[in-house]
């Protein structure tokens, strides 16, 4: 059970049992396959550099389930049990073309990157084998991590391989929380494995069950993919639940019907074709999830913000926290008053930011998406920004300073500064517990600055959606009226046979104008005109009239 240290500058005479005398890569590999005992640690940096191995390794030296043999990468040899390594800060090994690191039983890794060529695998582990915040990049046509042995577990890592399988997962391994992406198979499986929380995205396959029986796929997020779950219908009992499956040109097919297969609760959206020789079973939906940003590659880009579909698709729940399960008749919920560790939940920290509270920083906040309420100050109209944050539950996260209260200043990293509205505890289970914020963004006032003059209607839009005519006497009593005009969205659409521009817009007036109409034209000072596709008069707010507005232009 001893300690050794690697870094990229050291000497292959040294005897790596300290950081002043640490190994080199050579003598790593040397150590792996020749003196490597049960119970030792291997501390890893990168220290500004990156490890080489040509011929890469392998060893048929073995841990024990008690002891098992770890390699760690750290920021600091002198500290290693303080820096464990994370993003970019993570040892690098490349391996030479054809070549990749082979472990026997009882091996751990944890926060390195791994990168080659190989129509092998670029890491292989046995029995009881653990990875752990990997990135593992393989040009090539095998495996990026290949799990060999039984009950061996692949966690928080980020895996492709351009010409072959992610992750390859063997039976009664675990793969959860992991990345598998722009690979033919994202991630391959054997009978009894379990495929749980992860998200797999632009790959030929997504999930390859094969001819395999009694595997469990559930909670993943699956998008982008030529068929997302695959197999041939030759094993039996697999489990495919909870499961989101979107934009992908067959989200699961088999080869054959399987009738002891078990396929329920997974969510299918923006197919071309939804299954194939699959009953997707009573509980199946199809509705959008509304991820965050899909095209971002990160796990917090695929966050769902439909609210039904919280409990599908990939693990984005604190540390602590216990998910949903289908077969119970609701979530366990974790005390409010338990300390929470974020540290090894990676996919919601991508989320999570450090913000200020009332001048003292705060970790781990996340940020809801902007909401826009209209208030009616003396005069004008008073565009009010809300943000929700939602805000760590424990004690340990403000240390020094009081929780959160009404009247209360967050500050982002940007310097946007938002008062605190009010407070509330989130008492329902969701991605993230604790207290609730809705908070004023404090330069959210908009002035009223343009005028826009009415044309009562006439015409409408030609064929082709290009043209406003015969609308030339404005109205007296709408002339020269100030307003806020804002573009709420805008999209091309196809307009009788011609594309076209669609833009809708909000138009806020500072006083009662009076009746106005479908098809009545508005001209602001800049002379572009807009056609009124509605009309409301919102009386709750006073005198206030909102326009929603439609301008269709040839781009």
């Amino acid at each position: 059970m001893t300690a050794y240290y690697v870094t990229p500058f050291g000497s292959i005479i040294d005897d790596g049992l300290t950081p002043a005398t640490a190994f080199d890569f050579a003598s790593f590999t040397t150590w792996a396959q020749t003196a490597s005992l049960a119970g030792d640690v291997v501390y890893m940096d990168a220290a500004g550099g990156s490890y080489a191995s040509a011929a890469g390794l392998t060893t048929t030296r073995d841990g024990t389930a008690a002891l098992p043999i770890k390699v760690i990468g750290v920021t600091d040899l002198n500290n290693p049990t303080t820096t464990e390594a994370e993003g970019n800060d993570r040892p690098l090994i490349t391996v030479g073309p054809g070549a990749g690191l082979s472990f026997d039983n009882y091996w751990q890794f944890r926060n390195l990157r791994i990168s080659g060529n190989t129509a092998s695998w670029l890491l292989r582990m046995d029995i009881i084998g653990i990875a752990s915040n990997l990135d593992v990049n393989n040009a090539g046509t095998g495996y990026g991590i290949y799990n060999a042995g039984i009950y061996s577990v692949i966690q928080n890592c980020r895996a492709k391989c351009v010409g072959g399988v992610a992750i390859f997962v063997t039976s009664y391994g675990t793969l959860r929380d992991c990345i598998a992406y722009e690979s033919v198979t994202g991630v391959a499986c054997a009978s009894f494995a379990a495929v749980a929380g992860n998200l797999i995205y632009d790959c030929t396959t997504g999930i390859d069950v094969a001819g395999f029986g009694r595997t469990h796929c559930l909670l993943n997020t699956i998008r982008d993919c030529a068929t997302g779950i695959a197999g041939t219908g030759a094993g039996t009992q697999n489990h495919i639940l909870g499961n989101l499956v979107t934009s992908c040109t067959v989200g699961a097919g088999w080869t054959a019907a399987q009738d002891t297969d078990v396929w329920d609760g997974n969510n299918w959206w923006n197919n071309t074709t939804d299954v194939v020789n699959v009953t997707k079973g009573p509980a199946a939906t199809s509705e959008n999830p509304n991820f965050t940003d899909p095209t971002a590659g990160t796990a917090v880009g695929f966050r769902v913000q439909n609210a039904s579909l919280r409990q599908r698709g990939l693990t984005l729940y604190t540390v602590g926290g216990v998910q949903p399960s289908i077969y119970d008749t609701g979530p366990v919920l974790p005390s409010p008053t338990t300390p929470t560790d974020l540290s090894g939940d990676h996919y919601l920290i991508d989320g999570l930011e450090t913000v200020t509270l009332d001048g003292n920083d705060l970790p781990y906040a996340y940020r809801h998406r902007e909401m826009t309420d209209e208030r009616e100050p003396a005069e004008g109209v008073y565009l009010e920004r809300n943000v929700q944050f939602d805000l760590p539950p424990d004690d340990s996260h403000y240390a020094g300073f009081d929780k959160p209260t009404v009247g209360g200043i967050i500050i982002d990293s940007t310097g946007e500064t938002f008062v605190i509205q009010s407070v509330s505890e989130i008492n329902q289970f969701q991605d993230y517990y604790g207290c609730m914020t809705r908070a004023l963004v404090l330069d959210g006032t908009y002035d009223l600055d343009d005028t826009i003059t009415l044309y009562p209607g006439v015409d409408t839009l030609d064929a082709y959606g290009s043209k406003i005519t015969s609308h030339t006497t404005p109205s007296a009593t709408f002339a020269g009226v100030a307003c806020k005009i804002m573009l709420r969205e805008g999209d091309p659409v196809d307009w009788a046979g011609q594309r076209q521009l669609l833009e809708i817009y909000d138009v806020y007036m500072a006083e009662d104008t009076g009746q106005l109409n479908h098809g009545d034209v508005l001209k602001d000072q800049s002379g572009k005109t807009y056609k009124i596709r509605s009309y409301r008069n919102r009386e709750h707010i006073g005198e206030l009239s909102t326009v929603e507005v439609e301008l269709r232009n040839k781009p």
